[in-house]
């Protein structure tokens, strides 16, 4: 039987996770154990692993969502997530006793116990085998012996590693192609890498050269050719020789995404805009918080205060800044994903014992998927992890599960065919039928 945090007087967390394509976007999440003024408070950081569930300073752009009975979540994007990004799961839970699960189905046992699984990219998925670092391909067999303290998701060819506590990248053979002469690394993207020297953040090729020299406080991947940097509290544009792309400068920006960038105005209480690649606002800074346009270009979700609850309201724009769908009172939205945006319903008065549910809309704004579920992750390659009070399983678009729930404790979007899964502590990997590529240690 579950144990929820809230009726055993613990702290509930929030749980978060990615699906990984050209680029990972991993999301660690901590809790601050507490309420304040009766509202419950979350982080969520899209980073590296390497952060192991802390914030790193520098590398986190924190984004505050708010859904409207008071629930606050801390959505933070390392800009790791770019043009192929493939979304993240937002994954709503309490602290929670294994459930009872199925047997694992056939596969072949890992060469080593696994402790540790991140998720695939470009045909590699990272795994912990004797607290070292190292990758297996799609069939669940070791590609890369884990001989590293850290090791990332693969992008343009690379993936960045820790050695001796320094930061390098390596070939898709294993090979330190750039040596680990960094305190910390982002992917590739656009031939060139964010890296951090001491204290400072710069751009390098794929020789290890420098491009854009180390004097940036943040610095993170390019997307449609234009990266986000900052230096003494303002965050700007540059290309991809490092010029500023305008000399507009904001409190806080979130990448480009079909062309329009999130941007929140600089000073207390700023709002949130979009701006075009010329830093020109094409939908005035008008809201609470705001979501970019991810991977779907017609819908961003935003939100306002509701003055009659002074909550917020959240709805889907246009491009254009007009309504496509809301506002929706109760709910909190997210992103479209697969043609389906989850959105979390609260029953006001019933928060987190039972009235928070996660269900999935359509582009009309429909609920495809009825919000009846416990935890979700976004969809992706058509299907989705999902909860009940049963524990984890996997469900298509029609919200059928097609892995039972209760088969994990949690579960993370498919990337590649492959989702990464938890069974008590440990990490494995399964395939879309629910098999074992990459067995938890048993």
């Amino acid at each position: 039987m579950k144990e929820h945090c809230i009726a055993g007087g613990r702290p509930t967390y929030v749980t978060a996770c990615n699906g990984y394509s050209q680029f990972q976007v991993r999301a660690l999440v901590t809790s601050n154990h507490g309420r304040a003024n009766g509202v419950r408070h979350f982080r969520s950081t899209h980073g590296h692993p390497f952060l192991n569930r802390r914030w790193h300073a520098g590398l986190t752009l924190v984004h505050d969502l708010m859904c409207p009975s008071g629930l606050i979540l801390h959505i933070s994007s390392t800009l790791v997530v770019l043009a192929a990004f493939t979304c993240f799961g937002l994954i709503l839970g309490g602290c929670q006793a294994a459930p009872e699960r199925l047997p694992a189905q056939s596969a072949p046992d890992s060469p080593l116990p696994n402790d540790w699984a991140i998720g695939f990219s470009e045909g590699l998925g990272q795994v912990e085998i004797n607290s070292k670092r190292g990758y297996i391909d799609l069939n669940g067999h070791l590609a890369i012996p884990a001989t590293f303290q850290r090791a990332w998701e693969f992008s343009e060819g690379l993936a960045g590693v820790l050695v001796d506590a320094n930061f390098g990248y390596i070939d898709s053979h294993g090979k330190l192609v750039i040596e680990p002469a960094f305190s910390f690394g982002h992917p590739f993207s656009q031939g060139l890498a964010a890296v951090r020297k001491g204290t400072k953040w710069g751009y390098i090729d794929k020789n290890g050269k420098w491009v854009i020299r180390p004097v940036y406080d943040g610095a993170y991947p390019f997307t449609e050719g234009l990266a986000l940097v900052s230096t003494e509290g303002a965050w700007f544009f540059i290309d991809l020789k490092g010029q500023p792309a305008s000399a507009h400068r904001f409190g806080f920006a979130l990448p480009y995404y079909n062309g329009l960038a999130a941007v929140r105005e600089r000073g207390d209480g700023g709002r949130w805009g979009f701006v075009n690649k010329r830093g020109e606002y094409e939908i005035k800074p008008q809201w609470i918080h705001a979501f970019p346009f991810l991977r779907d270009p017609n819908h961003a979700a935003v939100a306002s205060r509701d003055e009659s609850s002074n909550g917020l309201s959240y709805r889907f724009i246009r491009r254009d800044g007009s309504t496509a769908i809301g506002p929706l009172d109760g709910i909190c939205l997210t992103f479209f994903s697969d043609a389906l945006a989850m959105a979390i319903r609260e029953d006001y008065g019933k928060q987190f014992d039972g009235g928070t549910r996660v269900g999935f809309l359509d582009p009309n704004g429909q609920w495809a998927i009825s919000p009846t579920l416990r935890m979700a992750t976004a969809f992706q390659e058509g299907l989705a992890g999902a909860a009940t009070e049963e524990g984890w399983g996997i469900i298509n678009k029609k919200g059928d599960f097609v892995v039972p729930p209760g088969s994990f404790d949690e579960v993370c979007p498919f990337s590649e065919g492959r989702a990464r899964v938890r069974v008590g502590a440990q990490w494995g990997y399964i395939d879309k039928e629910g098999k074992w590529v990459w067995k938890p240690t048993q």
